[in-house]
């Protein structure tokens, strides 16, 4: 077992066998580890980060209203997984409808393919009803034929790239 300890002005730590020991241990820079790498405690880190947000919707087509709620996200390195909830109110039933929805961390597209996702309505006049999520410019796209005029819930999960 090998041991060494290194104090400098901050942070101090030691190094037993392969185990870094230290309260406060900042790393910059790009490190390569090989092998298992195990964290305890609060990480920190400005690719690491959750939260809530409250999108704002926008109606394109064949739709009379939108409801946004609360909804949760996840960032990890340049990947943003979101889900929630949203509420519409459909115009007509079996035609195109679609909707816009603004992002917890901003990205730029330039493919559809670098936001995806899907969301769907369980409710007994809607059930079944699926629709996905595609990128738009700035935005997540939603579309979808609904079945119902009714004002429907919709759970939602997409993930995308940051650009």
């Amino acid at each position: 077992m090998s041991f060494t300890e290194l104090r400098g002005a901050r942070p101090s730590f030691k190094i037993v066998a392969d185990t870094i020991e230290s309260e406060n241990l900042t790393i910059t820079g790009d490190w390569t580890f090989s092998g298992d790498v195990s964290i305890t405690g609060d990480i920190t880190a400005n690719n690491l980060v959750s939260g809530t947000y409250t999108p704002t919707l926008a109606i394109v087509a064949n739709l009379d209203a939108t409801t946004a709620f609360e909804c949760q996200y996840m960032r990890v390195g340049n990947v943003v997984t979101v889900s929630g909830q949203f509420n519409a109110d459909a115009t007509t039933t079996n035609t195109d409808t679609s909707m816009t929805m603004t992002l917890p961390v901003a990205s730029t597209f330039t493919t559809g393919e670098q936001l995806g996702g899907v969301f769907s309505a369980y409710r007994p006049v809607a059930h079944g009803t699926v629709g996905k999520v595609t990128a738009s410019g700035s935005l997540a796209g939603l579309q979808w034929y609904p079945i119902s005029t009714i004002n429907q819930a919709y759970s939602f999960t997409f993930t995308y790239q940051i650009i």
